[in-house]
């Protein structure tokens, strides 16, 4: 992961400003972007998102784009969980039964992907679509609240319902496709500020919108 990280960030700098500007081939020209941003189901629960960006040209209106990032899910819950645990000493073991409420799922994605960037040229304003097929690495946790606990000399005299240990399964990786619109701001020649919507659809946790912002050069 670091190695494609430097990658992206190296590679296009050594190459922008070796190219001729000659966007009508295949490959003729590179650009580098930085994003950040916010992701979000509803607006209501919103987490932070990075994006970096390497693009190329597949014709004078159409670039093939790969990038690399990290952005924050975060799905709303309302459900209680009912364990145990086990405490013991030299002399004494004690067992103990609590509950407490989940109230959110906090999912950490890292995603690789690939996509296509169509792009409407103008001298001030570039609008563009994009689509993107996108491989997720996820890490979740879970937010908590309230609770109560209670003491027991033997696990026999603990109630049934509480005699299980949690068991939060999730997966660990995912696919999805991102939908996208924005536009460039054409500063100068070679430097942009990039506005951008997604709509990222994931086949293992949520779907979220994503509004992101940044600097392509």
């Amino acid at each position: 992961m670091k190695n494609l990280m430097a990658l992206l960030f190296l590679v296009p700098c050594g190459i922008l400003f070796a190219q001729e500007e000659n966007d009508s081939n295949f490959f003729s020209s590179f650009e580098w972007g930085a994003y950040g941003g916010i992701n979000s189901k509803t607006f209501s629960e919103t987490g932070g998102t990075f994006l970096t960006e390497v693009k190329t040209n597949l014709s004078s209106n159409l670039n093939l784009k790969f990038s690399l990032g990290y952005y924050r899910s975060i799905k709303t819950e309302n459900y209680t969980v009912k364990t145990y645990s086990k405490f013991s000493n030299d002399t004494t073991v004690h067992f103990y039964a609590g509950e407490y409420d989940v109230t959110k799922t906090n999912y950490d994605v890292f995603p690789i992907s690939i996509g296509l960037q169509y792009l409407i040229k103008n001298p001030l304003l570039s609008p563009y679509i994009l689509f993107d097929f996108n491989y997720n690495i996820i890490s979740a946790s879970y937010d908590q609240s309230g609770g109560n606990i209670w003491t027991y000399s033997s696990f026999d005299q603990i109630p049934d319902e509480y005699k299980t240990k949690p068991n939060f399964v999730h997966s660990d990786h995912s696919y999805g496709v991102n939908l996208g619109i924005g536009t460039l701001y054409h500063i100068a020649p070679k430097l942009n500020l990039d506005f951008r919507y997604f709509y990222k659809i994931d086949n293992k946790t949520i779907n979220t919108h994503q509004v992101i912002v940044g600097i392509s050069i």
